[in-house]
């Protein structure tokens, strides 16, 4: 009866988080809340609970990934004011044309797959999306959707990508950034085409509709200046790329992901250095390290309350329950890393809390592949991640001016259902195809 009450109070805590962070409550005062009802309902230590449990996860995934974001978090600083990252993205948007719109989840995404994490890349290519917006007079609602699909789906779990999305699952199975290589990049690609489409037919409805752009007091426009050409720009991310998955004779990777980014950052300054000011660059340094603390900090927060629930008596239940889902063993690692995906409202912060879990399952079992439990595990924590908790998607809303009960919805189409999508056709690809590369 206990383990059922847990249960209760679980779906109880996910709901009260949801429900607040719509309401606009603080991050830290709603996780502290839904948490306590999970602590309560599984009748457990309060005190213990919050300090040990909670602390532990909350401190576990800062220490392990803090650097990733302060380096990722620096290099997209570095983008940002040499002009690189600008340069990228009207060279992709100059493409589409009239359907530029198109273009800004694509020109986001290759600046995430470059190593800019996601929200910084959103920040970088958000006045060239207000700019397209604002000329094709395309609702702004739809805005927060274009720019946080680019970031925070098909681009952050490509294999290759040197996001902590990536990261977590690999390292956790002990299989390098391009494990599942193939399938990865069916789905990908899959996400991509199917969220830009439907992004076309949002924007078209809405124009049906007789919705407009809105103008902002506070919007910006684009900086003057020259820009440095785009095959410059995109040679510092070319170069994180390759050195994050060059390996030696062992099939083990020769540099670490922080040094990787590191390289682009400093192939950014020495390309470009004429376009810094040195004032300027310095201090962009110095606010480097508390942009990526506050990103962290977000994350860790919704961390902690995950860990919680991991310890709750009806945890064990729930990984049992989805375990044993009928059918291949990849069905059960979709469904239970997008649900804690979901509990904690980041992808890698579920993802940090469900690898061990399941290596723990699935490492001394025979007839499975590291190499699609990682991918699938990375695919499908882009999904239900995108819940109005997120901190992400508070990020991307809040930047754009809009609220959730105009904005949520076309994120939700693009974010949470594409990449579902997309995982249930990178389960059906690995089973029907398990020789894959």
């Amino acid at each position: 009866m206990e383990t059922y009450i847990s249960l209760v109070g679980i779906v109880i805590a996910f709901c009260t988080l949801i429900f607040l962070m719509m309401r606009g409550v603080n991050l830290f005062i709603t996780v502290m809340i839904a948490s306590l009802i999970a602590i309560v309902s599984g009748n457990m230590n309060i005190y213990k609970t919050l300090t040990e449990n909670y602390m532990t996860g909350f401190a576990d995934y800062y220490r392990s990934y803090y650097l990733v974001f302060f380096c990722g978090t620096l290099l997209g600083t570095t983008m940002e004011l040499s002009g690189a990252a600008t340069s990228i993205a009207k060279w992709v948007t100059g493409k589409f044309k009239s359907m530029a719109y198109l273009a800004i989840p694509l020109a986001t995404g290759i600046i995430c797959y470059g190593g800019v994490t996601a929200i910084i890349s959103i920040f970088a290519t958000f006045p060239i999306a207000l700019a397209i917006f604002r000329e094709n007079n395309i609702p702004r609602r739809l805005m927060p959707a274009a720019l946080y699909f680019g970031s925070c789906t098909f681009a952050m779990i490509a294999p290759g990508a040197p996001q902590v999305q990536n990261i977590i699952p690999t390292q956790g199975f002990g299989v390098d950034l391009m494990a599942g290589t193939v399938v990865g990049f069916i789905s990908s690609i899959l996400m991509l085409l199917i969220g830009s489409f439907w992004l076309s037919v949002m924007i078209k409805n809405a124009r049906k509709a007789g919705e407009i752009f809105t103008s902002r007091d506070d919007d910006k426009d684009e900086k003057s200046g020259s820009l440095p050409s785009p095959l410059i720009s995109f040679i510092p991310m070319l170069v994180t790329v390759i050195a994050i998955n060059l390996k030696n004779k062992a099939g083990e990777n020769i540099i670490p992901i922080e040094y990787a980014l590191l390289m682009g950052i400093a192939t950014t300054i020495i390309l470009m250095y004429r376009r810094f000011d040195r004032a300027e660059l310095t201090e962009a340094v110095f606010q480097s390290v508390p942009k990526a603390a506050v990103a962290i900090f977000n994350i860790c927060t919704i961390v902690g309350f995950g860990t919680v629930i991991k310890s709750t008596p009806a945890f064990e239940l729930l990984v049992d329950a989805v375990i044993h889902i009928p059918g291949n063993y990849l069905v059960g690692v979709s469904v239970g890393t997008a649900l804690l995906a979901g509990f904690c409202g980041s992808a890698s912060g579920g993802l940090g809390i469900i690898t061990p879990i399941f290596y723990d399952i699935f490492g001394a079992m025979q007839g499975v592949s590291y190499a699609a439990i990682a991918r699938v595990m990375a695919i499908a924590s882009s999904s239900l991640d995108s819940l109005p908790h997120s901190g992400s998607v508070n990020t991307s809303i809040g930047l754009c001016g809009e609220s959730h009960k105009s904005a949520y919805i076309p994120i939700f189409c693009l974010s949470v259902v594409t990449p579902a999508i997309c995982t249930a056709v990178a389960v059906i690809l690995f089973t029907l195809f398990p020789g894959w590369p």
